[in-house]
């Protein structure tokens, strides 16, 4: 069920970088009347918020650290699965809207400072 609400939602989104991009046409900020606010939606919007989560948790333990944590991580890999999965149009939409609020100070610097890998055409599928 939840996948296709999924698949729903990616085609109700545009590519990026064409005309009317995810910034013009939102699925999570759309108007109730245009996206129903069910049970699959919450769902959905629990995982993005999910992953932007785990992202930055794994981001503030290993930044700049060099604890034993931050030894057993291998950041470029994970910067890379982070670039990569930032580019579903979901997650674009939800930190877009959300990041100054709910991620304040580097993991935010980090995301935007990294924009350009983000803006690469999303992976096929959901997240």
């Amino acid at each position: 069920m939840l996948l296709r609400i999924v698949e729903e939602a990616h085609q109700a989104l545009p590519v990026p970088g064409e005309a009317g991009s995810h910034e013009t046409t939102p699925f999570f900020y759309a108007a109730p009347a245009d996206v129903a606010r069910d049970e699959e939606f919450y769902q959905l919007k629990a995982m993005v918020y999910f992953h932007l989560n785990v992202f930055e948790e794994i981001f503030l333990t290993t930044e700049g650290a060099g604890g034993l944590i931050a030894e057993q991580f291998e950041r470029a890999g994970w910067n890379q699965y982070m670039f990569r999965k930032m580019r579903d149009p979901l997650m674009r939409e939800v930190f877009d809207r959300e990041a100054e609020q709910i991620y304040p100070g580097a993991f935010t610097k980090f995301i935007r400072n990294n924009w350009e890998q983000i803006q690469k055409p999303p992976p096929q599928g959901p997240f």
